[in-house]
């Protein structure tokens, strides 16, 4: 429930933000929260904006993905020595490109490997 409940506390001061916060668990099969129907008209009309927002919840979902597989009893954590970037791609099919920069980024790897992710 997190997710709507943080684009319902944002959505009238900060709706960028909102978007992107209420957005992050769309993704999957399991998918909830503010969607594409849900945005307002300047974004939706906006090309460039539209993209930096999908790229945005993307990137906040993959976060959301790390935190919980790191630090919650969820079903991330299951899969024991897999690696986080196939773990990745299997919550995130249709993003490797996206998944490889992520990982390729030496702050980022950093992080992981505080985590015990590589």
């Amino acid at each position: 429930e997190h997710a709507l409940k943080g684009w319902l506390k944002l959505k009238n001061d900060y709706a960028l933000t909102a978007l992107i916060v209420g957005g992050h668990h769309i993704h999957g099969e399991k998918g909830y929260g503010v969607n594409e129907t849900d945005w307002p008209d300047f974004v939706k009309n906006n090309h460039n904006l539209r993209q930096r927002v999908e790229d945005a919840i993307l990137n906040v979902a993959m976060v959301d993905f790390v935190d919980a597989a790191r630090t919650r009893k969820t079903s991330e954590r299951s899969g024991g020595e897999m690696l986080l970037r196939n773990k990745m791609l299997a919550k995130f099919p249709a993003q490797e490109k996206k998944i490889d920069s992520i990982l390729e980024d030496k702050e980022i790897i950093s992080f992981y490997k505080q985590c015990g992710f590589l």
